[in-house]
């Protein structure tokens, strides 16, 4: 046999390193899962809710399958809370889900998401950067509805930005009663995660305050019984009702009617926050359907894994320099 030369040699040995490293990107590429996030990170937005649910629904499945997800926000240059709280929550549901990513390329985008942890859980060095929207962003979460020493500071930066008891004793109020909704009504009885998370954003505009869960929704756990009493009287059929429909009966039914327990039971207090100031939203997502002050109900087509409480409460001018 004729002896091969050092470079025909060299060029062999190339060559199996290239056909190793191949067989190695590809074994991992089959285990995990490249998953892109929109520009913006947002649930009511009909243009980005469905990427970020099918997202957080490939990454369930790859929990599952005890596999791996990459989550890129190369893209990603605005968060908007309800999506980004939404996600948050479901990767503290999955806490045993391996993940690695790529940073955004806005560095607000990248602060924020570092303050939340989800930088940590992407194996992404931390990074922080002073911005107001960065500094004054506020989380905190349970499963009980004591809040704890943790409250404090939340409620001393909504204190410094509605400068007025009464309306600060409004806003926790709606939100002491929001986390008491869910810890009653939120979850089933035998569901092993049980968590609430409680956000709070002050920009210089508005003051934005989130309670989420991940449990039955409003559209399961509403006053049905309270609706098929109405069928005959007003041709309320509940059964035929989209998610939608239930929710805006569940927001409009008020806690002084009835001395039930249900789900709808104290909306009076989360609609009231609208006394705080005059162009207060308050808006409710739940399963495939939405609610708000000023615009009402809304469809969706993709469905929502939980319910999301969110009131957005206009600072005034005078108060911009403070927040």
């Amino acid at each position: 046999m004729k002896k091969l030369s050092k470079k025909a040699r060299l060029r062999i040995k190339l060559y199996n390193l290239k056909q190793l490293r191949t067989g190695l990107n590809s074994n991992v590429n089959e285990h995990t899962s490249h998953l892109a996030m929109p520009v913006k990170i947002s649930l009511f937005n009909n243009k980005f809710r469905g990427n970020v649910l099918s997202i957080i629904n490939k990454m369930r499945i790859k929990n599952k399958e005890n596999k791996s997800c990459f989550i890129d926000f190369k893209k990603v240059d605005t968060l908007m809370p309800d999506g980004t709280i939404h996600f948050f929550h479901q990767l503290d549901k999955y806490p045993n889900l391996s993940l690695s990513g790529r940073a955004s390329n806005s560095n607000i985008v990248k602060g924020m998401l570092s303050k939340l942890g989800i930088h940590q859980r992407m194996k992404l060095p931390s990074f922080e950067y002073k911005h107001l929207y960065v500094d004054r962003w506020y989380t905190m979460s349970g499963i009980t509805a004591d809040f704890g020493e943790e409250f404090v500071e939340i409620q001393n930066a909504l204190q410094e930005v509605l400068q007025d008891e009464d309306s600060e004793f409004i806003v926790s109020t709606a939100i002491s009663e929001a986390v008491s909704n869910v810890v009653h009504h939120g979850y089933a009885s035998n569901d092993k995660y049980k968590k609430w998370v409680l956000f709070v954003g002050i920009s210089n505009q508005r003051c934005d305050i989130i309670i989420s869960d991940l449990g039955q929704t409003i559209p399961k756990t509403a006053p049905k019984t309270i609706g098929e009493k109405f069928q005959e009287a007003i041709n309320f059929k509940w059964k035929e009702k989209s998610d939608a429909d239930r929710i805006e009966f569940a927001a409009s039914w008020r806690q002084s009617s009835t001395n039930d327990s249900h789900r709808g039971k104290g909306f009076d207090n989360i609609i009231q926050v609208q006394e705080v100031r005059g162009d207060t939203i308050v808006h409710i997502l739940s399963r495939k359907g939405a609610w708000s002050t000023t615009s009402g109900k809304k469809s969706y087509s993709e469905s929502v894994d939980g319910t999301i409480v969110y009131w957005s409460i206009p600072i005034n001018s005078s108060l911009a320099a403070i927040a």
